[in-house]
């Protein structure tokens, strides 16, 4: 399924299918964004669906670094519920050190901010969503 695939009143479902969260990061993360390297931090409500998204553009290839600035600035000093993390960038779909970075950062500021992760994604400029392993929050 691709983001054109939806169900109608998609907006109003939960984040917690797999398959529907991958579409709606596809949707949200756009191809210009992609190719400019971006962060995109959807918040979750309380029935884990999409609040607010927001999306950092123009970063180049994320960094651990960045991720952390900018979940401890936007969402730091607010009550989020839930959250899915997605870096953009170009390139293809294999994990790199910097995206294990991103991943990694997102999960910390999660377990010390009592925020539930529902995922973390890259996407590409090539058209690929991937999820990370959600297994990595065990990383330290």
């Amino acid at each position: 399924m691709t983001f054109h695939d939806l169900p109608k009143g998609s907006r109003d479902l939960p984040l917690t299918d797999p398959t529907i969260r991958a579409d709606v990061v596809d949707l949200i993360v756009k191809l210009e964004d992609r190719r400019h390297g971006c962060l995109a931090l959807l918040i979750l409500d309380d029935e884990d669906r999409c609040a607010a998204p927001v999306v950092v553009t123009h970063m180049g290839t994320p960094t651990g670094d960045q991720v952390e600035q900018v979940c401890t600035g936007v969402l730091g000093h607010v009550d989020v519920p839930g959250l899915v993390m997605a870096i953009g960038r170009p390139g293809g779909p294999r994990t790199t050190d910097e995206d294990r970075g991103c991943h990694q950062a997102v999960l910390d500021f999660c377990r010390d901010h009592g925020v539930r992760l529902l995922g973390s994604y890259v996407t590409t400029d090539d058209d690929h969503v991937v999820e990370l392993p959600i297994a990595q929050r065990l990383a330290s």
